[in-house]
C-alpha cells in the first residue's frame, strides 16, 4: 500500500510525552519531589500531598509514580513512599497582594491551568485529580488516589515473589521507597540493593531498583535490574515495560518491541503503556501497519486517554494511507485530549494538509 508521507512525518515525530519526566529530572527543574525554586516576596511555593491506595484500601507494595500532566503535555513526577504517600511541589505560584485580609490569593496559575495529577502503576487505572480547585482554594491535601485493576486478572500486574519476602528484605525495601519519595537517590539505591541481596528472587525490589536507576539516568544499571526482575518472575509485566521505556530512550527500538510484546502477551487488556511504547517503536522503524495495529489496540483499552499520542500515531498512519476521514477523526481527538501535547503542532499541520471533507 502506497503511503504518501509516513516516513517524513515519522522522522519528525516528537516523543517527549512518551517518556514522562523522571523524578530526578523534575527535581532538577524545580518541580516534583524536592523542588529548588526560590519564592519571591509576592510568591509562594505550593506543595500538595496525597495517598495512593489499591481498591481494598491496601497500600501498594510497589514504587508508584505520581505525575502531573497539563492539557496532554507530560510533566513532572514523584515516587510514593512505603505508605503510599506523596508530596508534589507545584513550584512557585504568584500571589495577588492586594487582598490584605487573606494575605494574598493565588492568582497567577496560567502554567498550571488544565493540569491534573494521577498515579501510574502498570495494570491499574488511576483517577486524575484536577489541580485548579486546589490552587484556587489553597488546599493542599489531594486526598486518596484509589487504583483500579485494568485487565481481566491481576496476576501479570503483581509479582508472585511478593508473597514470601523475608522481613529483613522487606524492611530494606520500605526504606528504599521512603528514600526514593524524598529524592534521596544514593540511599534509595543502597536500600534496594540490600533488599535484593537479602532476597535475590524479590522481583518487585529488582524492579524498583531499576526504576530508581532509570530516574537517575543510569540506564545500564536500570536494564540489569529489570533483567533480574524478569529472571525472578517471568510473568511479571512491569519489568518488561520499564525496560522498554529505557530502551526507547536509547533508540533500541527492536528491544522495545520485544519487551512490550512480552508484557502485552501476559495480559492484552491491562497495559496501555506497553502498546504506546510498542507503537512508537514501530513508527521509528517505519513499520506503519504494525504501528497502526498497536495504536488501535492501545486506544481501545486506554479509556482514560492517559496516552493520547496513540491517537496521534493512528492519525498520521491513516493520513499517509490517504484515509482522510480516519486521520481527521484521530488527529482531532488527539488535539481534544492533548491541546498542548508535544505533537500538537504536527497534528495541526497534518489536519491542514488533509483534503477537505465532501
Amino acid at each position: 500500500m502506497h503511503r504518501r508521507s509516513f516516513h517524513t512525518v515519522a522522522a519528525f515525530l516528537l516523543f517527549a510525552t512518551f517518556f514522562r519526566t523522571t523524578p530526578a529530572d523534575a527535581q532538577r527543574k524545580g518541580g516534583g519531589g524536592g523542588g529548588n525554586t526560590m519564592p519571591t516576596a509576592n510568591a509562594s511555593e505550593m506543595i500538595v500531598h496525597g495517598t495512593v491506595l489499591l481498591p481494598d484500601a491496601a497500600i501498594p507494595a510497589r514504587l508508584v509514580t505520581v505525575t502531573r500532566t497539563c492539557a496532554g503535555r507530560g510533566g513532572q513526577g514523584v515516587f510514593t513512599d512505603a505508605k503510599g504517600r506523596f508530596n508534589f511541589n507545584l513550584g512557585v505560584v504568584k500571589k495577588n497582594t492586594s487582598d490584605k485580609q487573606a494575605g494574598g490569593t493565588f492568582t497567577d496559575v496560567s502554567e498550571l491551568r488544565g493540569c491534573s495529577i494521577r498515579a501510574s502503576l502498570p495494570g491499574f487505572r488511576s483517577p486524575a485529580i484536577d489541580l485548579d480547585p486546589f490552587i484556587k482554594s489553597e488546599k493542599t491535601n489531594l486526598g486518596e488516589l484509589v487504583l483500579q485493576p485494568m485487565g481481566k486478572q491481576t496476576s501479570a500486574a503483581l509479582s508472585v515473589t511478593d508473597g514470601d519476602v523475608p522481613p529483613k528484605a522487606r524492611k530494606e525495601f520500605d526504606a528504599g521507597l521512603d528514600n526514593a519519595a524524598k529524592s534521596k537517590w544514593p540511599e534509595a539505591i543502597a536500600a534496594m540493593e540490600k533488599a535484593t541481596s537479602d532476597d535475590p528472587k524479590y522481583a518487585t525490589a529488582w524492579l524498583s531498583l531499576g526504576m530508581i536507576e532509570a530516574a537517575t539516568f543510569n540506564n545500564p544499571a536500570a536494564l540489569r535490574a529489570f533483567a533480574k526482575a524478569i529472571e525472578a518472575d517471568p510473568k511479571f509485566a512491569a519489568p518488561y515495560i520499564e525496560a522498554a521505556a529505557v530502551q526507547s530512550t536509547a533508540n533500541d527500538w527492536a528491544k522495545a518491541i520485544e519487551n512490550t510484546g512480552y508484557a502485552i502477551a501476559l495480559d492484552p487488556e491491562a497495559f496501555p503503556r506497553a502498546y504506546y511504547l510498542n507503537a512508537v517503536a514501530h513508527v521509528r522503524l517505519n513499520d506503519a501497519d504494525d504501528a497502526l495495529k498497536r495504536a488501535d489496540a492501545g486506544i481501545r483499552i486506554d479509556v482514560d486517554r492517559e496516552f493520547p499520542d496513540l491517537e496521534f500515531i493512528a492519525g498520521i498512519v491513516l493520513a499517509s494511507d490517504n484515509n482522510a476521514a480516519g486521520a481527521r477523526k484521530y488527529l482531532e481527538s488527539y488535539l481534544a485530549h492533548a491541546p498542548n501535547g508535544v505533537n500538537a503542532a504536527i497534528a495541526k499541520r497534518q489536519l491542514a494538509d488533509l483534503p477537505a471533507e465532501k
